[in-house]
């Protein structure tokens, strides 16, 4: 009889609660959990049902705010200024405007990011113009101290020898050259036209000419205008050389 008393007795822990005449088990809101990896946050113990931790969710939501939607931008609205006298390679701006609509990027980091990187660029650009061209003016500079007033004359030499021996594709390629790239290779054909004689041959007397026509001219308006010329003095050679001059430009070598 003991024993069968014994085996009815149920445990305090386990036992139905009654509320209102009505057994129901008691439960923890931890077991509708299945992630067990969730269930086992020591943090989920802080609260005793599940109300409390939808208090404490809204509580946080007000503090942090509640999400948004992710803001969508048109791409007119993507603008930007340029620096003055920039050459924008558009192709290029065009893709970076298209990936920050596609990746939603505000439109004002958008304008920060491309006037910084054109403006960085413009400044590189505008320095090595400005290198070009102090290179330029000091070759210049060095010719003219070198040639004095033959510099035009010397100049017409120089592009009348290369184009005696430059094809037209060897013009348009010496066209594209930076100046004081044109300017070197200037010096060059004038050293070549003196090593070689370079314009029309004749002989005026017993002397061979290599000058054409029109840079005897030159010569001849270089003296002229060259009052420190030794013609001016009466120097014998300079006057003979004049003469010669004079002869060249008059006469038609055959």
């Amino acid at each position: 009889m003991t024993d069968q008393i014994e085996n009815t007795e149920v445990s305090a822990e386990n036992a139905p609660v009654e509320t209102n005449n009505e057994t129901v088990n008691e439960t923890s809101f931890l077991d509708q959990i299945t992630d067990e990896e969730i269930k086992g946050s020591k943090s989920l113990f802080n609260f005793k049902d599940i109300n409390g931790l939808a208090k404490s969710y809204i509580n946080l939501e007000k503090k942090l705010g509640a999400p948004k939607e992710p803001e969508s931008y048109a791409p007119e609205d993507y603008t930007y200024e340029l620096p003055e006298n920039y050459q924008a390679n558009d192709d290029l701006l065009n893709l970076v405007k298209d990936k920050s609509v596609e990746l939603g990027i505000k439109p004002e980091a958008f304008k920060q990011l491309v006037e910084t990187f054109t403006g960085k660029e413009n400044e590189v650009i505008q320095g090595i113009q400005a290198d070009n061209e102090a290179k330029i003016n000091e070759l210049q500079n060095s010719l003219k101290e070198e040639w004095g007033n033959s510099y035009d004359a010397n100049l017409k030499i120089s592009e009348d020898t290369f184009k005696r021996f430059a094809t037209e594709k060897d013009q348009e390629q010496f066209a594209s050259l930076p100046p004081e790239s044109q300017l070197a290779v200037a010096k060059i054909m004038h050293n070549v036209s003196q090593q070689i004689g370079e314009g029309t041959q004749g002989k005026v007397g017993n002397a061979q000419i290599n000058l054409t026509k029109e840079q005897a001219l030159h010569n001849i308006e270089n003296i002229m205008n060259n009052l420190d010329h030794p013609y001016h003095r009466g120097d014998p050679k300079a006057v003979d050389d004049f003469f010669t001059l004079q002869r060249i430009a008059t006469q038609d070598f055959s």
